[in-house]
């Protein structure tokens, strides 16, 4: 799919730099010089990124991008300038630019910002869709929240859940391993069948085998009995 720019600045020939720069890397480009052309523009579908001027003839760029982050969520806006200073980048920073170039604008460095733009707005739709798959739901299992990382562990713990791989899960100590392998295993087909949890580290390394997967009576010292792991019975009680 080709990727479309916008180009909004005052500047012909800063405009005219910009759509051949983009254009030869394959790009469709519209420009405009105002913001007058921008909410036009924005009548229609909205590009994959926007190169946007400060200093425009009827408006401050910067003062623009509150509006254009209400009507596009996603969309990545790159803002340019021949005057800048520390206070205008933080100022367009915090209010929702991308990046912020100074003119003239080394095209390599425009060419990286483009891609980490679309490349952003691509993970800004994914988990926009996995929010309206998932729908209302702010708990999974146990665990509760509806922070966009908490959304997309939910949305591949359903994705997971129906299969019959094994699944490792990793992470720091207190972090909820536990909560995810609970949420695993009542989404799955086993969900009938108890849960086994067992705390590794808290089991000599030479022990871990026989906890794990049980052990036939004699088979080491101590071994007084048979024993079976309550996972390993209950895929065998399911014919798994």
């Amino acid at each position: 799919m080709i990727n479309s720019v916008w180009v909004i600045d005052d500047d012909p020939t800063i405009v005219r730099l910009f759509e051949q720069a983009v254009r030869r890397l394959g790009y469709e480009v519209q420009t405009g010089e105002s913001a007058a052309d921008l909410w036009r523009l924005a009548e229609a579908r909205p590009p994959d990124v926007v190169i946007l001027d400060v200093m425009l003839p009827d408006a401050n760029g910067v003062e623009l991008l509150p509006d254009l982050r209400d009507r596009f969520s996603s969309l990545p806006v790159i803002v340019s300038t021949s005057h800048a200073t520390a206070d205008l980048a933080v100022e367009a920073m915090k209010a929702g630019a991308f990046d912020f170039l100074t003119k003239p604008v080394d095209l390599r460095r425009l060419e990286v910002t483009r891609r980490h733009a679309t490349e952003m707005r691509d993970v800004s739709e994914e988990l926009a869709a996995f929010r309206r798959g998932l729908g209302a739901l702010d708990s999974c299992g146990e665990m509760i929240g509806r922070h966009p990382t908490m959304l997309m562990r939910y949305a591949q713990i359903e994705n997971v859940a129906p299969s019959n791989v094994p699944v490792l899960i990793t992470g720091e100590s207190g972090t909820g391993k536990e909560l995810v392998a609970r949420a695993l295993h009542a989404k799955s087909k086993r969900a009938r069948g108890p849960f086994g949890d067992i705390n590794c580290a808290g089991i000599p390394h030479e022990l871990l085998e026989s906890e794990m997967f049980g052990h036939e009576k004699g088979s080491f010292t101590g071994a007084h009995r048979r024993q079976r792991h309550p996972a390993l019975l209950a895929d065998r009680e399911a014919g798994n």
